[in-house]
């Protein structure tokens, strides 16, 4: 395109700065949209609880009720760490496994189950994970 000098202006005529802005713009946008549909999604942290099955073939994960657990060996049993207090674990409940995509942030545990359930029954574990080399600790 041709450019138009009136009185000596040096500018780029309107409709052709406008032009190139718009072509700009969109470019950015097009490659904005090419990398979030090329670039993979992350996975979601819960994601790692999805196919925990409990002791008769039921979900122990519910959504939002799994996350990592601290946890100990007290008495020949089963401790772990939930919303700041010490819960005593089922034997029942417990697998012994690994869950890829752990951290290894409680070192290998994790407690799926409901909190406030009750004043009686505060905590009800639905499943807790714990590393497989743990289970001769007891």
């Amino acid at each position: 395109m041709k450019s138009i000098r009136c009185n000596g202006d040096k500018r780029k005529p309107k409709l052709l700065h406008d032009l190139t802005g718009m072509a700009m713009k969109t470019t950015t946008l097009c490659t904005m949209l090419v990398s979030l549909t090329v670039a993979p999604l992350p996975v979601r942290a819960h994601d790692i609880y999805g196919n925990l099955i409990g002791k008769h073939g039921e979900s122990c994960c519910h959504g939002a009720d799994c996350r990592p657990a601290p946890w100990r060996i007290v008495r020949g049993g089963v401790e772990m760490f939930v919303t700041g207090e010490w819960v005593s674990i089922d034997n029942e409940t417990i697998q012994y496994r690994t869950l890829d995509g752990d951290t290894g942030a409680s070192n290998g545990g994790h407690w799926c189950g409901n909190t406030n359930v009750d004043p009686v029954l505060p905590f009800l574990t639905y499943c807790a994970v714990l590393p497989p080399r743990s289970s001769g600790l007891k």
